[in-house]
This record gives structure tokens, C-alpha cells and sequence, in this order.
């Protein structure tokens, strides 16, 4: 505010100074106390006091927008070309866009922002030869289209995958419109898979489409070769698509075999930079603890735990911890501790709470505490889940879970039929899902 670039009131000037010096308590301000600490004399005039305020936002979002340009790479360089040849200074212009070309082509990684920076760089160049050499290169426009179409073929990936998430997730239905066909230019032009992103996310759609392990490996083998070419965003949205893939073998399939894939895969993500303490979400802790638990990994849980707890939000770290230890005492062969921590967990992230219930009435089993498994599965019955938080597929699952309960505790006590025992693991495994490992568990346990 103090630059006449972006102001040239000094009231203005003198109003930022009063906020700042008030930060970061500033919105506890008064009308009346900003205008005295102005200078201004009398009471307060709110019209006048309204207005500044308005010029200083908008001051403020003029500043943001120019700041968005000039932290681009290349961006102010191309505007500038742009800006010399409206002015007819060809020789300056062609000057500064062989610079920024020079730089482009140095360039290894072809992430979005280079495509962009590259299509407007041919787009000038066209304009400038239009303009003072014409017929120099009719080729131009062909390299226009080539950046063009890696550009949208990037971005229609991006837009599929992201779509697949959401479907693994949420059970989202969606209409991919000219997924076919993209798939298909991609296979029948492999040259545009020299870009990073092309290349990866192609491969997530195939393995979409043919889910086996040869195809997962094939997809952890281009991330772990081609991570470095990625952008931050693709790097994690890439880690996080092989994780799909993981849990959908494991909540649909029920191969546990994932487990130590799953486990695996998260301890990439962290070891390539994606996720550190300043940006673990409590749900990806949540996460990784579980899917160490389930390989018998308690050591890198626990070493995990210790790391990564300070950035677990205070609000919620304690019952994160709580439910964490509870997972890793159930898996040691500890139900009766386990009990304990998941008797003090309070969270209310639906999935977690519905997990906490899950685990409970599986350790309450294990103990052959069966009304108090019947209680808790009951009362699992008439949970209240918010539907647009929880997808279709795990309150599916959950509704299986508790009507198979009490088959179950019936067939655990003394004096059942074998033949009774084998039509209640019959429909166990005919669960149609196995979110929290829900299918194999109870599986597991009437055969025990």
C-alpha cells in the first residue's frame, strides 16, 4: 500500500497501518476506534469509513491478481511480448519471446503450466511472423496443436481419475464422455505418453478396466520412475489412485494381500515429500496405522505414530491416538486393551465413528462377551449416519454386518451343528462387500 504502483491514497496508506498494527486481533476493531486512530476529528463518518475500506480491498485484490502473474514462470515475460508487439516494437518483442522459447526448451518436466507457457509462446510467435515474416513457418501450427491436444489430453485425465476417485470413494456414478476414445487416440499415438502425466494416468484407467496385480505393479513402476516429472498435485493424486486400486481389492474383493500394498504405497507418498507433518489429514493417520496393523507392522505404526502425532490437529489428537492404539492392541491378540481405547474415542468423522462401533462388537466376540456384542450391534443398527458423508457401498456393507451378528453368536455357542456353522459362513462370504475387512473377519472367526 505504500507503493504508488498499486496506491496513491495516502488514507488509504494510513488505514492498512492501523490494521496491521492491530493484527491479528484487527477484526475487534470499532468504527469509532479506527477513525480516532486516523487522526480524524469528531464522530465517525460510516459512509466515508465504508468507502475506504472498499478501495482498500480493492486495492488489496489488484495487488493479489498482478502478484498471481509475476509468480508464474514466464507469464510476465509472455504478457510483455504481447504488450510490445501491439505497440509495434517487433525487434524487442522477438528479442524477449526467443528468451522465453530458450527457456521452454530447456525444460525436461512437461507439466500443465509448461504447456501453457508453450502454446502461448507459439501462439506470439505465429502473430509476430503473421505480422513481419510471413511464410516463414507454416509449421507452427502444427506445433500449436500438438501442445494443444497434450495439453487437454492431460487435463481429460486429470478429469477421469479424479471421477474414478470419487466412484471409489463414494460410489459416485458418472458419465465419462469421450473416455473411449481418448483411451484409444493415446494407444494409437504413444507419443504423447512422453509426458508424465499422460503416461500415468493412461495407465490408472487401464487398470480401472483390468484390475489385476501385473497392472498395479506396471502403475507403482511408472510413479516410482517418472515421480520427479510430476507436479505436487500429480505426484499425490497418483499415489492416491494406486491406493484406490488397493482398498478397492480389499473393501470389494477382500484380497488381503493389499494390505501390505496399501502399506507400502503410503510409505512411498511420505518418503517422496507428498505428505509430511504440516499436511497429514487425521483420516490418512488413521490410515496408515490400519494398514500397518494389518501386516503385523506395529513397529513402523508406533514409529509413525510418534512422528506424525504433532500434526494431528489438538482437537482431535487424543481420540486419534486412542482409536490408533486400539487398532494396534486388537491385531497384538489384546482385545480386552483394545476395548479400553476404543471406549474413550469420541470422533466425529461418520466412517471413523462407524469403525470404532465395528471394532468394538469384533472384539467383544473375540472375548465371547455376546450380549454385549448383541447390545453393540444393535445399537449399531440405529446409529444415525449422515448419507451424504458415508457412501452407498459401506452402509451396504454395515447393514450386512449386523444382521450376520447374531448368526454368528448363535453358532459360537456351545452345541451348534457344523451344518448350521457352514450355512452361516455361506452367507458371510456372500456379502457382497468387505469395507473394514468386515467379510473376512467374521469369516475368520466361525471357522475358528
Amino acid at each position: 500500500m505504500a507503493s504508488p504502483y498499486f496506491n496513491t491514497s495516502h488514507r488509504l496508506q494510513q488505514l492498512t497501518e492501523v490494521l496491521a498494527d492491530s493484527y491479528p486481533d484487527t477484526a475487534t476493531l470499532t468504527d469509532e476506534q479506527v477513525w480516532q486512530k486516523l487522526g480524524m476529528k469528531g464522530a465517525p463518518k460510516y459512509a466515508t469509513l465504508r468507502n475506504w475500506y472498499s478501495d482498500l480491498l480493492a486495492s488489496l485484490i489488484h495487488f493479489l491478481g498482478v502478484e498471481s502473474v509475476l509468480s508464474q514462470e514466464h507469464q510476465q515475460e509472455l504478457a510483455a511480448v504481447g504488450a510490445l508487439r501491439y505497440r509495434k516494437q517487433p525487434e524487442h518483442a522477438i528479442k524477449l519471446l526467443n528468451k522465453v522459447q530458450a527457456m521452454l526448451s530447456a525444460t525436461t518436466v512437461r507439466q500443465d503450466e509448461f504447456l501453457r507457457d508453450s502454446f502461448a509462446a507459439l501462439h506470439e510467435r505465429s502473430l509476430l511472423d503473421t505480422l513481419y515474416n510471413p511464410g516463414v513457418d507454416r509449421q507452427i501450427l502444427q506445433q500449436q496443436l500438438d501442445v494443444m491436444v497434450e495439453r487437454v489430453l492431460a487435463q481429460l485425465l486429470r478429469q477421469y481419475t479424479l471421477m474414478l476417485h470419487e466412484q471409489y470413494q463414494h460410489s459416485e456414478l458418472y458419465t465419462f464422455h469421450l473416455r473411449a476414445e481418448v483411451q484409444r487416440f493415446i494407444a494409437d499415438n504413444p507419443v504423447f505418453r512422453k509426458n508424465a502425466a499422460i503416461d500415468i494416468l493412461t495407465t490408472v484407467l487401464t487398470l480401472a478396466e483390468n484390475p489385476t496385480e501385473a497392472t498395479y505393479l506396471q502403475l507403482t513402476g511408472l510413479i516410482d520412475q517418472r515421480l520427479s516429472e510430476l507436479s505436487f498435485i500429480d505426484g499425490y493424486m497418483a499415489f492416491t489412485h494406486a491406493s484406490d486400486h488397493c482398498m478397492h481389492q480389499i473393501n470389494v474383493v477382500g484380497n488381503r494381500a493389499y494390505f501390505r500394498h496399501a502399506f507400502e504405497g503410503f510409505r512411498a507418498k511420505i518418503d517422496a515429500g507428498l505428505i509430511g507433518i504440516p499436511n497429514i489429514l487425521y483420516p490418512d493417520f488413521v490410515y496408515y496405522v490400519r494398514m500397518a496393523a494389518h501386516c503385523g507392522d506395529f513397529a513402523a505404526a508406533r514409529n509413525f505414530m510418534a512422528e506424525f502425532a504433532v500434526g494431528i490437529p489438538d482437537d482431535v489428537r487424543t481420540d486419534v491416538l486412542q482409536f490408533c492404539n486400539g487398532v494396534l492392541a486388537q491385531h497384538e491378540g489384546n482385545s480386552a486393551i483394545a476395548l479400553q481405547h476404543f471406549s474413550r474415542v469420541n470422533l466425529s468423522q461418520p466412517t471413523l465413528k462407524i469403525l470404532v462401533r465395528v471394532y468394538t462388537i469384533e472384539n467383544l466376540l473375540t472375548l465371547g462377551h455376546w450380549d454385549e456384542a448383541l447390545r453393540a450391534t444393535d445399537a449399531l443398527r440405529h446409529m444415525r449416519i449422515d448419507l451424504t458423508t458415508v457412501s452407498r457401498a459401506h452402509r451396504n456393507t454395515i447393514e450386512h454386518f449386523v444382521r450376520l451378528v447374531p448368526r454368528v453368536v448363535r453358532c459360537s455357542m456351545n452345541g451348534v451343528p457344523a451344518e448350521r456353522r457352514k450355512v452361516v459362513l455361506e452367507a458371510i462370504r456372500a456379502m457382497p462387500s468387505n469395507h473394514f475387512d468386515v467379510r473376512n473377519w467374521l469369516a475368520d472367526f466361525i471357522r475358528v
